[in-house]
Formats: structure tokens, C-alpha cells, sequence
């Protein structure tokens, strides 16, 4: 078996390299092509002792704007049973059949989820999926506003 020559391709300061075999173990081809690539912008951090920041610009609805519907509000602590507007809920189930009363009064009610920063991620997803269940869609989460 002979030598292997090389054909590359030169992209900025790397060369991407193919081989073949071949019965020339002598010959090493020049590069078929240069391409100019830019590097990709330089995307900032986030900060380090910062837990989750959103930093999309969103427009509130001004106090003359009218919201369709009341909200509902779910707790869900770290410990302890949920609450659905004030009141305890024993479990997701029950939670499923108080969703399922509010949406046959009203369908289009919205619900603010309030989770304590403990809680996990998925026990917020369980939640919500509940609520499905039980007819209502519209979901916000609530969060407390930390001052820099």
C-alpha cells in the first residue's frame, strides 16, 4: 500500500484535510480552494451570581386596556399542599376538578402560577398539566421583581 496524498481546503487559519489512495506517493496536490469565513460575534455572559433574568422587552397592557376574563392564582410552595385561589387543593387530581368547575363558568379565565424558588421545574409542568386537564389554557407565571 502506498502513500496517501493530500488535498486540503483552506478555511481562514484551518485547513480541512481529505485523503485518498493513490499509486502517486509523491504527489500532494495544492489547496482547490480559499474560503474567507467570519467569526461569530462575541455574545456576553450571563451574570454569575445572577439566577434567570429575562431581558426581552415586552409591552404591558395600559390601564385603559381591558382584560378578557379574571385570573385565577396557583401556589406552589416547597412543601405543603397547592392553593387555587386561597384554597387548599389536596393534590393534582383535585386540582384537575376545580380547573375543570372554573373553565365551565369561564373557559377563557387565566391563571397566574406562583412557584417557590425551590420548587422543581417539573412539579411547575405537572401543574399546568393539570390545569389542561381540567379546560383552562392560559398561563402566566409570576415572579418577584429583585432590584439591581
Amino acid at each position: 500500500m502506498g502513500k496517501w496524498p493530500v488535498a486540503s481546503v483552506v478555511v481562514s487559519s484551518f485547513a480541512l484535510v481529505s485523503c485518498a489512495p493513490s499509486t502517486t506517493p509523491t504527489a500532494t496536490p495544492a489547496p482547490i480552494a480559499t474560503v474567507a469565513v467570519e467569526p461569530a460575534p462575541q455574545q456576553e455572559p450571563p451574570p454569575a451570581e445572577s439566577d434567570w433574568q429575562v431581558t426581552t422587552p415586552i409591552e404591558l397592557p395600559r390601564s385603559s386596556d381591558v382584560v378578557d376574563g379574571a385570573m385565577s392564582q396557583v401556589l406552589i410552595p416547597s412543601q405543603g399542599a397547592l392553593m387555587l385561589d386561597g384554597l387548599p387543593v389536596p393534590d393534582l387530581e383535585a386540582l384537575s376538578e376545580r380547573a375543570r368547575e372554573i373553565a365551565a363558568v369561564d373557559d377563557h379565565r387565566g391563571v397566574v402560577i406562583l412557584a417557590d424558588r425551590d420548587v422543581a421545574y417539573r412539579r411547575v409542568v405537572e401543574v399546568i398539566d393539570a390545569m389542561k386537564r381540567g379546560g383552562l389554557e392560559r398561563f402566566a407565571l409570576g415572579v418577584s421583581v429583585v432590584k439591581p
